[in-house]
């Protein structure tokens, strides 16, 4: 399964609260719509995997937290960079005009290619970030790796110290880290559609749901 994420700019140049309502507003964007188009993505509920969404207290307790109000300067434009593949212009597009029609914050965006996208000094000029990344339950020492250049100085530390156990490896300090400071935000997950031709008479499906081609007729 791939899951969308939120990257904010931890340089400090977006004080906490500010990065709390930017992700409400970014989450209420899309949920806006996947209500009008509930087959393209899930919304993640503030879960990292779309196992976790089984688990209502982490859920109730990340909905908590995020719903805390207060006060800040809000910037007259926000950016985001994300490579350009098809789900993030919907993303993209869909936050710019949310924020244009419910804030007085122009979004702005740009849709990268692959070699932009990979250069860590060239995405953190924007203030965001929207990364994918395969969200397999299983292998969460692989996702957070995909991740771990943007972590700050005591998420990199959680995560060494994850590292260092030799059983019984618990992630959860690190996503209450990463979400209780709104530095990476899991956003959606995306629906994996099968488009089939009529003339297909017979499909099969390996044990982890795959459609196992060799017995395609």
């Amino acid at each position: 399964p791939l899951g969308v994420y939120l990257i904010i700019n931890n340089d400090g140049s977006i004080p906490m609260q500010g990065r709390r309502e930017i992700y409400n507003n970014i989450y209420k964007s899309i949920g806006e719509y996947q209500n009008l188009n509930s087959s393209e993505f899930d919304l993640a509920e503030g879960c990292y995997f779309r196992e976790d969404k089984e688990n209502l207290n982490v859920i109730q307790i990340r909905k908590v937290n995020s719903n805390k109000e207060g006060s800040w300067s809000r910037p007259q434009v926000l950016t985001i960079i994300a490579k350009d593949d098809k789900l993030n212009r919907i993303l993209c597009r869909t936050i710019k005009e949310w924020f244009a029609k419910n804030t007085e914050i122009t979004v702005k965006y740009n849709l990268a290619s692959d070699e932009e996208f990979s250069d860590y000094d060239f995405t953190k000029k924007y203030d965001m970030i929207l990364m994918s990344s395969s969200a397999i339950y299983s292998d969460r020492e692989k996702f957070y790796t995909n991740f771990e250049k943007y972590f700050n100085d005591t998420d990199k530390k959680i995560l060494d110290k994850i590292r260092a156990e030799d059983s019984n490896k618990s992630y959860y300090p690190l996503e209450e880290s990463l979400f209780n400071n709104y530095n990476i935000l899991p956003l959606c997950f995306q629906n994996e559609n099968i488009a089939l031709s009529n003339k297909i008479t017979s499909i099969n499906f390996d044990g982890n749901g795959n459609i196992d081609f060799s017995n395609i007729e």
